[in-house]
């Protein structure tokens, strides 16, 4: 072989290899242009998702802030009873006070004393007190619990005898136990 033949042959073989290398290489471009529309059409569900996602968010959020105010609500209205609850157990507590009795001196002797009404509207209503207190302290404490009564002129019998507001349990005679009787005067 020549030398034209040769350097022909190198450039065909030369030429053959590049056309070889061209169809690898395009074949390569539409391999990735094949993964790039898939890509593509991944990218674009992908974001279909997204948006689908972000509404489910939102009426979640939308939930979530109206069952807020519900539950806001029900807080409040919570609190409100436990306040009531507390200003209740705040009077019993009063109450409680009001019938303790403290401070028992040497020859003191604690006494139940019971009312009952004229017109039957008190019934075995008992108090503690000391027989040294004053008979208007346990006045106080009935008309605390039967208020009606602060309206309307009244006396008070033990032992037959009409009681004295401002002497003490000993004094006007009264022991543990008795009943004393409420009375309205009539005009």
């Amino acid at each position: 072989m020549d030398f034209i033949e040769i350097e022909s042959f190198k450039i065909i073989n030369n030429n053959k290899l590049l056309n070889d290398e061209i169809n690898k290489l395009n074949n390569r471009i539409k391999q990735l242009e094949i993964n790039l529309n898939n890509e593509k059409e991944k990218n674009k569900n992908l974001n279909e998702q997204i948006k689908n996602y972000k509404i489910i968010i939102q009426e979640l959020n939308n939930k979530l802030l109206g069952n807020n105010i519900v539950n806001n609500n029900k807080v409040l209205e919570l609190e409100n009873i436990i306040k009531t609850k507390t200003d209740e157990i705040n009077v019993l507590k009063s109450r409680l006070n009001d019938n303790k009795i403290n401070n028992i001196q040497p020859g003191e002797e604690i006494i139940a004393i019971g009312f009952t009404s004229s017109d039957q509207t008190i019934q075995n209503f008992f108090r503690p007190c000391k027989d040294s207190d004053l008979f208007v302290k346990l006045e106080e404490k009935l008309y605390d619990e039967y208020p009606r009564y602060k309206d309307v002129e009244t006396y008070f019998i033990a032992n037959g005898k009409k009681v004295l507001r401002f002497k003490s349990m000993k004094e006007n005679n009264i022991k543990n136990g008795q009943l004393i009787i409420l009375n309205i005067v009539d005009f």
